[in-house]
């Protein structure tokens, strides 16, 4: 991986009026194993890796390499949570960095039981809209805005 901007800060947690985008934990596993597979129908069209049931185990393994790659800035994954922190809405992050242009993907779900009501809109807005420090809030994102997603 490209050696990343010295001037680049990633913060571990995004707030938006609505929700928490929050660096995963390990300690997070047993809601995200209750999130995914309570979602599990509709996640399976969509998602290569929601094929069966989550275990507390594979859910932990996951968490501790998605929160690595958070700290390296290999991939940045954040879990959507509701405002209070309480309950796992869903995930979302950037994914297929390259540092060097810079860009990347972003990619989200949302658990079943909170679908439709606009988060994956709100949590793509606090990824790539306008924050304190620019265009990107000092977050990685597109290049400029306007840039296609």
């Amino acid at each position: 991986m490209p050696a990343l901007p010295a001037d680049l800060t990633v913060p571990a947690e995004i707030v938006t009026p609505r929700l928490r985008l929050r660096r995963p934990d390990p300690a997070d596993a047993e809601a995200l194993v209750a999130a995914v597979n309570a979602s599990l129908p509709e996640l399976r069209a969509w998602m290569v890796w929601a094929q069966a049931p989550m275990t507390l185990e594979a859910s932990r393994e996951n968490l501790t390499g998605a929160a690595e790659r958070f700290d390296s800035r290999e991939n940045l994954r954040y879990h959507v949570w509701n405002a209070d922190g309480t309950e796992l809405v869903g995930s979302s992050g950037y994914h297929a960095l390259d540092w060097r242009v810079p860009k990347g993907e972003i990619g989200y779900w949302i658990a079943t039981a909170h679908a439709g009501q606009g988060y994956a809109r709100e949590v793509t807005q606090a990824l790539t809209g306008p924050g304190p420090d620019g265009p990107r809030g000092g977050r990685p994102g597109p290049a400029a805005p306007g840039d296609p997603l």
